[in-house]
């Protein structure tokens, strides 16, 4: 089904903070704040495409589960379930930091084109690399970008505070033509495509008392 936005979900190398420098506590909040999100649009028809790096003989898709090859006992006990594609998302194999760079042609703009996407919604990190270059080359293709940036992180940043403002900050000195991207925090762009008519409202549900029906809702609007 398609989704009224007409927008595609990028999660930038999301699964690398498994194996980056990044401490324990901010990977966990990190991978459970992008299950949510995630989530979030899956209910709402907007497909995620998981973008990793590659060594350039894998094909530019696969729907195989990619995970690390050596893994810490940390990871071992969190396991990668909170990031881990659904059956029906691809994963993007990059060869270089900007998703949309495939030698001489871009199957991740011809997938995007052939679903007649107009907007990508993009997360993910490191912020000032990976996360950039794609969202410059999102604009170089035409593309409407919105940059979620209290869903980034980089591992090059560990003596920053690695608050959402220095994202945010750190995107503005470093893309080109910045002032056409949307930067918000992930609630403030739900609740403008919620007041945009883009996102049906959470169904809320019917026969509970309306103490308890109050929590449920309060949560809903959370997720």
């Amino acid at each position: 089904m398609k989704n009224a936005f007409d927008a595609v979900h990028l999660a930038i190398d999301i699964q690398s903070c498994f194996y980056k420098s990044l401490p324990k506590s901010r990977v966990h909040n990190f991978t459970h704040a992008a299950r949510i999100f995630a989530n979030r649009l899956r209910e709402h028809n907007i497909l995620t495409i998981w973008v990793a790096f590659g060594s350039g003989h894998e094909p530019p898709f696969t729907f195989a589960p990619q995970e690390p090859k050596e893994r810490t006992p940390f990871v071992q006990k969190l396991g990668l379930e909170a990031v881990r594609p659904k059956e029906n998302e691809p994963i993007y194999i990059k060869l270089v930091n900007d998703a949309f760079y495939y030698e001489h042609r871009s199957p991740l703009k011809e997938l995007l084109q052939s679903k007649n996407c107009r907007n990508v919604i993009i997360t993910g990190m490191n912020t000032g690399a990976c996360v950039s270059d794609t969202i410059i080359g999102a604009q170089n293709v035409g593309l409407n970008v919105y940059a979620i940036y209290d869903l980034m992180a980089d591992n090059y940043c560990e003596k920053q505070p690695n608050a959402p403002g220095w994202h945010k900050e750190k995107l503005m000195n470093t893309c080109d033509g910045i002032h056409k991207v949307h930067l918000s925090p992930r609630d403030d762009f739900l609740r403008h495509l919620k007041e945009k008519g883009m996102l049906p409202p959470m169904p809320q549900p019917k026969g509970l008392p309306q103490r308890l029906l109050q929590k449920v809702v309060s949560y809903a609007s959370l997720r």
